[in-house]
């Protein structure tokens, strides 16, 4: 019994870093998402200055 409470911390473990993993990549797409927006409009900016 010991080892299936001990399995069972484990994988809710690996569940929740799953989770927190899951949203620092939600997070990165999100920083990456701004910065390609900005330099898209910095590219635009720039022609238009042009």
């Amino acid at each position: 019994m010991q080892n299936e409470e001990i399995l069972k911390s484990i994988a809710d473990a690996l569940e929740g870093i799953s989770n927190q993993l899951d949203r620092l990549n939600e997070n990165i797409e999100s920083i990456t998402g701004t910065f390609q927006n900005r330099t898209f409009l910095n590219v635009v900016a720039s022609v238009h200055e042009n």
